[in-house]
């Protein structure tokens, strides 16, 4: 198998490392915007109980939960990039 970002790693590991910083920032970026959208539905809930926006707050938080699992991936990776150059 031949993985392009392999190449990448292995040529220049501090320009794969801060193009990781910068997918984790912007993933943290949406998270946040997630989380907002969520409280938004949440209250909206609150106030009008008669209102449910269950399927879409669950929706939502899967999201959240891939993003979760991106950010720790490329953390991961990160990792192992600073070992293998230390």
């Amino acid at each position: 198998m031949n993985n392009p970002n392999a190449n990448v790693s292995a040529s220049n590991p501090d320009t794969t490392i801060v193009h990781l910083e910068r997918e984790i920032a912007a993933f943290e970026y949406e998270q946040a915007q997630l989380r907002s959208r969520i409280r938004a539905l949440r209250d909206a809930e609150a106030q009008e109980p008669a209102t449910s926006h269950a399927a879409e707050i669950f929706a939502l938080q899967q999201e959240k939960l891939r993003l979760d699992t991106e950010i720790l991936f490329r953390r991961n990776k990160i990792r192992l990039l600073h070992s293998q150059w230390a």
